[in-house]
Protein backbone atom coordinates (compact mmCIF):
# COMPACT_ATOMS: atom_id res chain seq x y z
CA UNK A 1 0.00 0.00 0.00
CA UNK A 2 1.75 3.26 -1.39
CA UNK A 3 -0.42 6.47 0.33
CA UNK A 4 0.56 9.70 -1.23
CA UNK A 5 -2.59 11.97 -0.09
CA UNK A 6 -1.37 13.84 3.00
CA UNK A 7 -4.24 17.17 4.52
CA UNK A 8 -2.83 19.26 7.42
CA UNK A 9 -5.64 20.94 9.61
CA UNK A 10 -4.07 23.11 12.04
CA UNK A 11 -4.76 27.26 12.42
CA UNK A 12 -1.22 28.03 11.32
CA UNK A 13 -0.36 28.99 8.23
CA UNK A 14 3.60 29.12 8.88
CA UNK A 15 3.10 25.61 10.65
CA UNK A 16 1.39 23.78 8.26
CA UNK A 17 4.16 25.18 5.19
CA UNK A 18 6.87 23.71 7.40
CA UNK A 19 5.20 20.70 7.84
CA UNK A 20 4.50 20.25 3.97
CA UNK A 21 7.63 20.79 3.34
CA UNK A 22 9.05 17.91 5.91
CA UNK A 23 6.67 15.37 4.43
CA UNK A 24 7.41 16.46 0.92
CA UNK A 25 11.02 16.10 1.44
CA UNK A 26 10.24 12.16 2.56
CA UNK A 27 7.67 11.63 0.04
CA UNK A 28 8.37 13.20 -3.23
CA UNK A 29 5.20 12.78 -5.31
CA UNK A 30 3.42 13.24 -2.15
CA UNK A 31 0.20 15.24 -2.88
CA UNK A 32 -0.05 17.37 0.64
CA UNK A 33 -3.67 19.72 1.21
CA UNK A 34 -3.65 22.62 4.34
CA UNK A 35 -6.45 23.70 5.86
CA UNK A 36 -7.24 25.75 8.98
CA UNK A 37 -11.30 24.69 9.28
CA UNK A 38 -12.25 21.24 10.25
CA UNK A 39 -15.61 21.67 8.21
CA UNK A 40 -13.01 22.51 5.48
CA UNK A 41 -11.09 19.21 5.78
CA UNK A 42 -14.47 17.61 5.85
CA UNK A 43 -15.03 19.24 2.51
CA UNK A 44 -11.85 17.91 1.05
CA UNK A 45 -11.94 14.54 2.23
CA UNK A 46 -15.51 13.29 1.20
CA UNK A 47 -14.25 12.37 -2.31
CA UNK A 48 -10.43 12.41 -1.82
CA UNK A 49 -8.66 8.64 -1.94
CA UNK A 50 -6.86 7.24 1.35
CA UNK A 51 -4.94 10.03 3.13
CA UNK A 52 -3.19 10.72 5.73
CA UNK A 53 -4.86 13.39 7.90
CA UNK A 54 -2.36 15.24 10.78
CA UNK A 55 -4.92 17.48 12.24
CA UNK A 56 -4.49 19.51 16.21
CA UNK A 57 -6.69 19.96 18.97
CA UNK A 58 -6.74 23.31 17.50
CA UNK A 59 -9.06 24.04 14.32
CA UNK A 60 -11.70 26.94 13.04
CA UNK A 61 -15.04 25.62 13.34
CA UNK A 62 -14.23 21.73 14.59
CA UNK A 63 -11.59 20.74 16.83
CA UNK A 64 -9.33 17.84 15.72
CA UNK A 65 -10.98 14.90 17.73
CA UNK A 66 -14.19 15.99 16.74
CA UNK A 67 -13.17 15.90 12.64
CA UNK A 68 -11.64 12.74 13.33
CA UNK A 69 -14.72 11.11 15.24
CA UNK A 70 -17.53 13.06 12.28
CA UNK A 71 -15.52 10.90 9.43
CA UNK A 72 -15.68 7.59 11.06
CA UNK A 73 -19.27 8.42 11.52
CA UNK A 74 -19.39 9.26 7.95
CA UNK A 75 -18.17 6.25 6.87
CA UNK A 76 -14.82 7.11 5.36
CA UNK A 77 -12.93 4.49 7.17
CA UNK A 78 -9.93 4.63 4.02
CA UNK A 79 -8.07 7.52 5.18
CA UNK A 80 -5.48 7.78 8.27
CA UNK A 81 -5.36 10.01 11.70
CA UNK A 82 -2.44 11.43 13.32
CA UNK A 83 -3.71 13.38 15.72
CA UNK A 84 -0.74 16.08 17.45
CA UNK A 85 -0.47 18.96 20.11
CA UNK A 86 2.16 21.26 21.32
CA UNK A 87 4.64 20.46 24.61
CA UNK A 88 2.75 23.46 26.40
CA UNK A 89 -0.90 21.78 26.28
CA UNK A 90 0.62 18.33 26.83
CA UNK A 91 1.66 19.93 29.74
CA UNK A 92 -0.69 21.54 31.26
CA UNK A 93 -3.62 19.76 29.59
CA UNK A 94 -2.35 16.08 28.48
CA UNK A 95 0.30 14.72 31.56
CA UNK A 96 -3.40 15.47 33.77
CA UNK A 97 -5.73 13.53 31.62
CA UNK A 98 -3.61 11.61 29.73
CA UNK A 99 -5.40 8.28 29.69
CA UNK A 100 -8.97 10.25 28.65
CA UNK A 101 -7.22 12.10 26.12
CA UNK A 102 -5.75 8.61 24.43
CA UNK A 103 -9.11 7.06 25.24
CA UNK A 104 -10.98 9.38 23.38
CA UNK A 105 -8.54 9.16 20.29
CA UNK A 106 -8.66 5.69 20.55
CA UNK A 107 -12.07 5.79 20.17
CA UNK A 108 -12.09 8.18 17.14
CA UNK A 109 -9.87 5.78 15.11
CA UNK A 110 -6.49 7.32 15.72
CA UNK A 111 -3.41 5.52 16.40
CA UNK A 112 -0.63 7.85 15.40
CA UNK A 113 -0.31 10.61 18.35
CA UNK A 114 3.14 13.30 18.53
CA UNK A 115 3.72 16.58 19.73
CA UNK A 116 3.94 19.34 17.03
CA UNK A 117 7.88 20.05 17.94
CA UNK A 118 8.59 16.44 17.54
CA UNK A 119 7.26 16.23 14.15
CA UNK A 120 10.15 16.48 12.17
CA UNK A 121 11.15 14.30 8.68
CA UNK A 122 11.99 11.35 10.81
CA UNK A 123 8.71 11.59 13.26
CA UNK A 124 7.18 11.56 9.80
CA UNK A 125 8.64 8.31 8.03
CA UNK A 126 8.13 6.37 11.56
CA UNK A 127 4.34 7.71 10.92
CA UNK A 128 3.97 6.62 7.47
CA UNK A 129 5.84 2.82 8.16
CA UNK A 130 3.49 2.57 11.00
CA UNK A 131 -0.03 3.54 9.27
CA UNK A 132 1.21 1.13 6.09
CA UNK A 133 1.98 -2.13 8.69
CA UNK A 134 -1.09 -0.88 10.68
CA UNK A 135 0.87 -0.25 13.56
CA UNK A 136 0.47 2.53 17.01
CA UNK A 137 2.69 5.19 17.00
CA UNK A 138 3.42 7.80 20.02
CA UNK A 139 6.17 10.38 20.30
CA UNK A 140 8.58 10.05 23.05
CA UNK A 141 7.04 13.31 25.35
CA UNK A 142 3.57 12.24 25.43
CA UNK A 143 4.61 8.49 25.66
CA UNK A 144 6.16 9.65 28.67
CA UNK A 145 3.56 12.17 29.65
CA UNK A 146 1.10 9.55 30.13
CA UNK A 147 3.33 6.96 32.02
CA UNK A 148 3.81 10.11 34.64
CA UNK A 149 -0.18 10.60 34.55
CA UNK A 150 -0.64 6.73 35.11
CA UNK A 151 1.90 6.82 38.11
CA UNK A 152 0.09 9.65 39.54
CA UNK A 153 -3.42 8.44 39.20
CA UNK A 154 -2.82 4.72 40.71
CA UNK A 155 -1.41 6.48 43.55
CA UNK A 156 -3.80 8.93 44.53
CA UNK A 157 -6.56 6.06 44.10
CA UNK A 158 -4.78 3.82 46.08
CA UNK A 159 -5.31 6.90 48.75
CA UNK A 160 -8.40 7.52 47.67
CA UNK A 161 -9.76 3.86 47.89
CA UNK A 162 -8.61 3.99 51.52
CA UNK A 163 -11.93 6.15 52.53
CA UNK A 164 -15.46 5.09 52.79
CA UNK A 165 -18.25 7.01 50.49
CA UNK A 166 -18.46 9.48 53.40
CA UNK A 167 -15.19 10.07 53.61
CA UNK A 168 -14.92 10.43 50.20
CA UNK A 169 -17.60 13.38 49.90
CA UNK A 170 -16.22 14.93 53.26
CA UNK A 171 -13.17 15.01 50.98
CA UNK A 172 -15.21 16.56 48.24
CA UNK A 173 -16.61 19.59 50.09
CA UNK A 174 -12.76 19.96 51.73
CA UNK A 175 -11.56 20.23 48.18
CA UNK A 176 -14.46 22.56 47.04
CA UNK A 177 -13.67 24.89 49.89
CA UNK A 178 -16.74 24.71 51.26
CA UNK A 179 -16.28 26.24 55.30
CA UNK A 180 -17.10 23.36 58.63
CA UNK A 181 -21.00 24.47 58.44
CA UNK A 182 -21.18 24.80 55.01
CA UNK A 183 -20.03 20.82 55.05
CA UNK A 184 -21.70 19.79 57.91
CA UNK A 185 -25.19 21.22 56.46
CA UNK A 186 -24.38 19.50 52.81
CA UNK A 187 -23.67 15.80 54.82
CA UNK A 188 -26.86 16.61 57.52
CA UNK A 189 -24.23 16.04 60.15
CA UNK A 190 -23.09 17.93 63.24
CA UNK A 191 -20.40 19.94 62.89
CA UNK A 192 -18.22 18.29 65.61
CA UNK A 193 -19.04 14.82 63.04
CA UNK A 194 -17.32 17.22 60.13
CA UNK A 195 -14.06 17.39 62.35
CA UNK A 196 -14.38 13.46 62.94
CA UNK A 197 -14.29 13.09 59.20
CA UNK A 198 -11.48 15.71 58.42
CA UNK A 199 -8.93 13.54 60.99
CA UNK A 200 -9.91 10.19 59.38
CA UNK A 201 -9.03 11.25 56.18
CA UNK A 202 -5.84 13.06 57.41
CA UNK A 203 -4.33 9.59 59.09
CA UNK A 204 -5.41 7.46 56.10
CA UNK A 205 -3.75 9.77 54.08
CA UNK A 206 -0.53 10.35 56.19
CA UNK A 207 -1.07 13.97 56.59
CA UNK A 208 -0.96 16.35 59.92
CA UNK A 209 -3.29 19.00 59.55
CA UNK A 210 -5.84 20.99 57.37
CA UNK A 211 -3.22 22.78 55.43
CA UNK A 212 -1.42 19.52 54.32
CA UNK A 213 -4.66 18.01 53.09
CA UNK A 214 -5.05 21.50 51.26
CA UNK A 215 -1.50 21.40 49.41
CA UNK A 216 -2.19 17.28 48.81
CA UNK A 217 -5.75 18.58 46.96
CA UNK A 218 -3.93 21.43 45.01
CA UNK A 219 -0.77 19.27 44.02
CA UNK A 220 -3.12 16.41 42.45
CA UNK A 221 -6.37 18.62 40.98
CA UNK A 222 -8.80 16.88 43.53
CA UNK A 223 -11.66 18.70 42.78
CA UNK A 224 -12.95 15.85 40.96
CA UNK A 225 -12.46 12.67 42.42
CA UNK A 226 -13.66 10.21 39.19
CA UNK A 227 -10.48 11.97 37.42
CA UNK A 228 -8.44 9.44 39.26
CA UNK A 229 -8.90 5.63 38.13
CA UNK A 230 -6.94 2.62 37.30
CA UNK A 231 -9.08 1.56 35.09
CA UNK A 232 -7.97 3.84 32.03
CA UNK A 233 -7.05 2.00 29.21
CA UNK A 234 -3.10 1.25 28.91
CA UNK A 235 -1.18 3.34 26.50
CA UNK A 236 -0.25 2.75 22.85
CA UNK A 237 2.77 0.76 22.29
CA UNK A 238 5.12 2.20 19.35
CA UNK A 239 5.70 -0.52 16.88
CA UNK A 240 7.59 1.35 14.53
CA UNK A 241 8.63 -0.58 11.50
Amino acid sequence: MNITNWLIADRCNFYRKGLADFIKNYQPDACVTETKSGREALKNLTAAPPTIIIANIDLEMMDGIELFKTIVHRGMKHHHFVFVSEIHWIDNIYSRYANYLLWHLKQSGVKCISSKEELDDITIQHIYNSIIHNKPFISESLNKAYYEATEENVFVNKKLQTLSEREQEYLLHFVNHKSQHEIAAAMHIETNTVNTYREIVLKKFGLSNSNELKRFCSTYHLCNLDSYSVNSPPPLQNQVV
